[in-house]
């Protein structure tokens, strides 16, 4: 028995996500993000494998979106904090 073909998009979450948390902060987090849920929607119909690469682009890059939000609205704070002081 062999395995389906892997959906390339889940694929390209996946690696876009970590890139997100690595080399392109913020930009890889929401195309792994986006692609996760294209690749979800794509294996619905299509029979290929990858869901769980799809799922874990998602997750990653969700985290990745989480942890640069908190860093902007760190920098916020700290930037207002010195200018009111």
């Amino acid at each position: 028995a062999s395995l389906p073909p892997t959906e390339p998009l889940a694929i390209v979450s996946l690696v876009s996500a970590v890139r997100g948390l690595t080399a392109l902060p913020g930009l890889g987090s929401v195309v792994g993000v986006v692609t996760g849920h294209l690749a979800l929607r794509r294996l619905r119909t299509s029979g290929r494998g990858g869901e769980g690469l799809a799922k874990g682009g998602l997750v990653v890059g969700y985290l990745g979106i989480a942890i640069a939000v908190a860093v902007l609205v760190g920098l916020g704070f700290t930037l207002a904090l010195r200018a009111a002081g």
